[in-house]
């Protein structure tokens, strides 16, 4: 009899209608979804929120590519400058160089005419310089061509000076 209680007990059970009504609590976390437009609504709100994330990182992107093309031709400038320095540092070389021979010329005597030459070097920069002179020993007058080369550079000086 027992076993005959307890197979009515299970099929009453299985056959008793529920009572009551089953809830689903709000989410209280990022994580938990209750219905369906809650989980559309946190997925365009999540959908919005990646889309401004690369938005913004893709403005910050161009802003730094931006700064780092100005700053390739602030530094290709600075290259020319160097250049154009390093050319200029060469040609003052040469032109110490120079003015080292032209003030080692000897002088012209009185009333004769007179050729000179001088070489100097200077920092690794050769020069050399030839001068023609003539001292009118009439009119006391010295006339005077001085020459110099020192790498692609040339220079050349005419004066005259008078004795009195």
């Amino acid at each position: 009899m027992d076993l005959i209680l307890l197979l009515v007990t299970i099929q009453n059970w299985l056959i008793l209608p529920l009572k009551g009504s089953l809830t689903i609590q709000t989410p209280t976390s990022d994580n938990h979804a209750a219905t369906k437009s809650y989980v559309d609504t946190t997925t365009n709100a999540n959908t919005l929120s990646v889309n401004t994330s690369i938005t913004s990182n893709t403005n910050s992107i161009n802003l730094h590519t931006t700064n780092i093309l100005g700053n390739l031709n602030r530094i290709q400038n600075n290259a020319n400058s160097i250049n154009t320095n390093t050319t200029s540092i060469s040609l003052n070389k040469n032109g110490i160089s120079q003015a080292i021979t032209m003030s080692e010329l000897t002088t012209t005597q009185n009333g004769k005419s007179h050729i000179s030459v001088a070489s100097g070097n200077f920092n690794g920069q050769s020069a050399i310089t030839i001068r023609i002179s003539y001292h009118d020993d009439e009119n006391d007058i010295i006339y005077q061509f001085k020459g110099s080369s020192s790498g692609n550079t040339s220079s050349s000086v005419f004066s005259a000076g008078f004795s009195f």
